[in-house]
């Protein structure tokens, strides 16, 4: 088990605030850094940015002119790879990598949406980063999406968003893919713009948002990742398995037996879907040891074995 330390800080120009930034990368505390208007240019090196080597930097610079651009800089304590963004989507500015801890990986995203004035040009961007995230996203491995979006206007806490939007677009490419947007604060004045998205809620911990480094306009946002490496040696246990026998089963005496329960008072009773959940498995149980032979057979299986089911699902 490994925890990723993340920290998310909008910059508005990294040169510009390089001790504090540097200050919070050699802190010992942070694992992860991903800056969103990084507002870097070729006349910036990485060695500038890290002059103690200790992290893997990975850069969106924007193209031709000056502002926006996202830079990820993931420790060297972890084996990362690269994903390419720009080939497909040149326009955008994002960066991807796959952090890898054993046997396991977390796909990482960093992006920095542009805010438009010219409706037309912003639905087409919005239209690019949704077909950008939609392929990249399809893995077998969780995904986290972080940056600064600039999305004021979607409600999280409802979801919901102004309809016909690009707002809406992508709140429902969050939803119909399977994420959960995990900051519940705002992060710059009264307007939530940084986010943190993942389709694995259970793997992000400790999110917090805090107060903005140096003169930045946008609180720093942090938060943790948990990815479990899996055991690398198979090691098998034996257990005894009670098996039915469903060939032999009495169904007349079965369909009786759950047709005498009284269900209208089960429902009544049981208010919650894991209570009524429970209640209906403890009925159906009884009943199918009633009426369906058994006997218990020893098998073999892996501890920790973890079920993987398609992305879609």
């Amino acid at each position: 088990m490994s925890l990723l330390r993340c920290t998310l800080i909008n910059s508005r120009s990294v040169c510009n605030k390089l001790p504090d930034i540097q200050s919070i990368l050699y802190s010992g505390y942070v694992d992860v850094m991903l800056i969103t208007e990084s507002w870097l240019g070729v006349n910036v090196t990485n060695g500038l940015l890290d002059p103690e080597n200790c992290y893997n930097i990975i850069r969106c610079d924007r193209k031709n002119a000056v502002g926006g651009g996202v830079c990820t800089l993931v420790s060297k304590k972890f084996d990362i790879v690269e994903v390419s963004v720009t080939n497909d989507f040149p326009q955008l500015e994002v960066t991807c990598v796959d952090i890898l801890i054993g046997c396991s990986r977390c796909r990482l995203f960093n992006i920095y949406r542009k805010p438009m004035s010219d409706l037309s040009a912003s639905a087409i961007a919005m239209e690019q980063l949704i077909c950008c995230l939609g392929r990249l996203c399809q893995t077998k491995y969780p995904c986290i999406i972080a940056g600064d979006l600039n999305c004021p206007l979607i409600n999280w806490i409802d979801c919901s968003a102004p309809r016909g939007s690009i707002y809406e677009k992508f709140l429902n490419f969050v939803v119909s893919n399977g994420f959960t947007q995990l900051v519940s604060e705002p992060t710059r004045q009264h307007n939530l713009l940084d986010v943190v998205l993942t389709n694995e809620p259970l793997i992000v911990s400790d999110v917090s948002v805090e107060a903005p480094v140096s003169n930045c306009d946008h609180c720093q946002v942090n938060f943790c990742v948990t990815v479990e490496a899996p055991p690398r040696t198979h090691q098998y246990k034996t257990e005894k398995v009670k098996q039915y026998l469903w060939d032999k089963a009495d169904f007349e005496k079965l369909s009786a037996c759950l047709s005498a329960v009284d269900w209208p008072f089960l429902l009544s009773v049981n208010l919650t879907t894991e209570q009524l959940w429970s209640a209906f498995c403890q009925e159906l149980d009884v009943a199918i040891d009633q009426c369906v032979p058994s006997r218990y057979v020893h098998t073999q299986q892996r501890p920790c074995r973890k079920k993987s089911y398609p992305t879609k699902i």
